[in-house]
């Protein structure tokens, strides 16, 4: 990709509007542009990130990857920490779907698009997934080899027999 002619397209995109807008770009796996659009207006300072209609839109015209752009009309072409963990949360959604989040570009009148990836957005670990917490140790059941299932954490949990009624 040429990040020069990327980031003039985005700052030719967004450079008249006078709110934070988001612009997301949709890509074939070769990184050719299905479509670029408009997907969300906000105020002078914020604009939502709508994941569930950016997902909907990249899977309806097949697209693989995207790129995020939007623009800061009255500040600087620098992420907010809101920037950053939103740009997050929509990697870490996109993954099990397979579609892949190349970069987020920032706009700002007069100054140079702001790219995370080349600030090392990419390299920030996928984050972990714990399990959750009713499979914690303290409720798990014991097995006997002589016998059925024990639980002494569980009072209300019946053998197979008392289910029975024997």
């Amino acid at each position: 990709s040429d990040m020069p002619s990327l980031k003039t397209f985005i700052q030719l995109q967004l450079a008249h509007k006078t709110e934070e807008t988001l612009l997301v770009l949709f890509l074939t796996p070769a990184l050719n542009l299905i479509s670029a659009e408009i997907m969300a207006t906000g105020g002078l300072t914020h604009v939502s990130l709508p994941i569930r209609d950016i997902v909907q839109r990249a899977l309806s015209i097949n697209a693989h990857g995207l790129i995020l752009a939007h623009n800061h009309p009255h500040g600087k072409a620098q992420p907010s920490a809101e920037d950053i963990q939103s740009t997050q949360t929509l990697k870490t959604q996109l993954q099990p779907l397979s579609l892949h989040l190349h970069d987020h570009l920032i706009t700002a009148d007069g100054e140079a698009a702001y790219s995370l990836v080349e600030h090392g957005f990419d390299r920030i670990p996928e984050p972990q997934i714990d399990a959750p917490a009713c499979f914690s140790a303290r409720h798990l059941v014991d097995v006997d080899a002589d016998g059925p299932a024990q639980s002494d954490t569980n009072p209300h949990k019946k053998t197979p027999a008392q289910r029975a009624g024997v």
